[in-house]
């Protein structure tokens, strides 16, 4: 009987281990994200995403969108996997989060599999404000059909001393990355591409950057999946 019990319990603890999954942070970048579509350059029309770094686990990010009085949270994993919920904007600046039920999805990355059709071009160092940055182009080797889409570039910032790239778990520099291609260590400060009128276009913008604690715990016990 005390081992029925005792079986019972390690299943129990197993299930309920399987069921929650937490994940710290310890950096958050606040980042711009422009609504341009390879347009005529910097626009106003823009929204605020903060992205909750590991800075020694890249296998996953935290994003948070403020959306009125609540913020909408994704965490993304290198598996795929994201999962989707929404906080009330006073309960997020707490440092542990238990999100219950999230929505869970999957990408399949099936566009971005052929890593071989993107190759990374190092660009000449930019200099901010007398710093130093890491600069390369991402460059498009197959174009769909009739659609020619400008290659992207990007400003790499490693101030914070990381240790490896900081890269979005399901992104394409993060596929090429694990495959063995070097890339800078530390966050992206700025993503822009040049239109069809050799206009610089900025997409992303980096806005600050700070160490910060932060755990959320994917919480599933109990819910109907």
């Amino acid at each position: 009987m005390i081992r029925q019990i005792v079986l019972l319990f390690s299943i129990l603890i197993t299930a309920l281990a399987s069921a929650q999954k937490d994940y710290s942070f310890d950096y958050v970048a606040e980042y711009k994200i422009y609504d341009d579509e390879y347009g005529n350059g910097l626009t106003d029309d823009h929204c605020l995403r903060y992205d909750f770094i590991n800075s020694k686990d890249s296998s996953y990010m935290l994003y948070a969108f403020i959306n009125g009085d609540t913020i909408r949270l994704k965490l993304t994993l290198e598996n795929g996997k994201s999962y989707h919920s929404e906080i009330s904007y006073n309960d997020f600046f707490v440092t542990h989060i238990s999100l219950k039920c999230s929505v869970e999805r999957r990408k399949e990355n099936s566009s971005y599999k052929n890593v071989k059709d993107y190759l990374f071009v190092p660009q000449k160092d930019t200099i901010i404000n007398g710093i130093s940055f890491n600069n390369f182009m991402l460059k498009r080797l197959k174009h769909k059909e009739g659609k020619v889409i400008p290659d992207d570039y990007y400003i790499i910032d490693n101030t914070a001393g990381f240790n490896h790239p900081v890269l979005h778990p399901t992104d394409i520099l993060y596929l090429k990355w694990k495959k063995g291609d070097n890339f800078p260590n530390g966050i992206i400060k700025e993503v822009y591409a040049y239109n069809y009128k050799n206009i610089r276009t900025v997409f992303l913008e980096l806005v600050q950057f700070s160490s910060v604690e932060k755990h959320i715990m994917i919480d599933y016990s109990g819910c109907n999946n």
